[in-house]
């Protein structure tokens, strides 16, 4: 069954692929080739006695050795083409931690209309970042932020055909609005994830910004507008991670037990209240599909 699976994958990528080279025949061979090579990132872990602060400067040296993700591409309004506001991405981690920290060079205005969590991302300046840690094409985790801090994510499934809004991570992030550009820097516990085991990781990993006064959206693997950046088999790989563990796919609810009564005159009136006793731990059977952990 997974050997289907893997070939049906691999002719879908390919049909994908074909179409990509079909629609931006006139753009130059240079543009080309930037959509059609793959993109990688090697990640880097942070050196022994060194630490991120969350604050949103990026201001730590190990910010600057970090490897850049650059030169996204647009899906809209320029299918295809550089993007005018520049974005440069860099990922660092711990052992306990995945750092991004985006650097986003800004022309025009910047719009926020939500601080709310799980916020309404069309009408917002955002930068998002997704995973697909099993690297199996198929499902992926994204991180999402505008520039005043505001978070939301998604789990995909189905290559981001399937969206689940209601999954929350625990993660953190910070921001910082200068002249001519916004930083976000986020931090993402490797609790808060499902992937292997295995001593040496390799993900899938894209990233993606949205200005919106111009009304530009753009990515570092490129996807093509009709599809979602949560399409997971056209994403880069990231190598360097090692040495990893993943959260054990738990989400606590502590409760109490009781009863209650209402008096003649309206008063209620609990009694038998009884201290938590059990813990409600729902968790997934396939790791690829978690929806809950702590």
């Amino acid at each position: 069954m997974s050997a289907c699976v893997s070939v049906k994958q691999e002719c879908m990528k390919l049909a994908i692929l074909a179409f990509i080279c079909t629609c931006f025949s006139a753009l130059p061979v240079w543009a080309q080739e930037a959509i059609l090579t793959p993109k990688a990132y090697e990640i880097r872990k942070l050196a022994a006695g060194d630490s991120i602060k969350l604050d949103g400067q990026l201001s730590e040296p190990a910010w600057a050795a970090a490897e850049v993700a650059t030169d996204f591409l647009q899906q809209v309004p320029d299918e295809g083409k550089l993007a005018t506001q520049k974005t440069e991405v860099r990922l660092l981690y711990d052992d306990r931690n995945l750092y991004v920290g985006f650097h986003c060079w800004q022309t025009d205005k910047i719009v926020v209309t939500d601080l709310h969590r799980d916020f309404t991302v069309l009408d917002n300046d955002i930068v998002e970042i997704v995973f697909d840690a099993f690297q199996d094409h198929r499902n992926g985790f994204s991180f999402m932020t505008n520039p005043m801090g505001a978070l939301t994510d998604v789990q995909f499934s189905s290559d981001g055909l399937e969206g689940n809004q209601n999954w929350n991570a625990v993660w953190d992030v910070r921001t910082s609005i200068e002249t001519g550009y916004w930083t976000a820097e986020l931090v993402i516990p490797f609790k808060s994830l499902r992937f292997t085991r295995a001593e040496i990781q390799e993900w899938g990993v894209n990233m993606m910004r949205r200005a919106r006064y111009i009304n530009e959206g753009s990515c570092w693997s490129f996807v093509p507008r009709r599809f979602k950046l949560g399409m997971v088999s056209l994403a880069g790989t990231m190598t360097g991670l090692s040495n990893v563990k993943p959260g054990r796919n738990l989400k606590v609810k502590p409760f109490v037990l009781g009863s209650a009564t209402r008096e003649p005159d309206g008063t209620l009136v609990v009694t038998n209240t009884e201290p938590p006793t059990m813990l409600s731990a729902p968790r997934t059977v396939s790791p690829p599909r978690t929806v809950a952990f702590a």
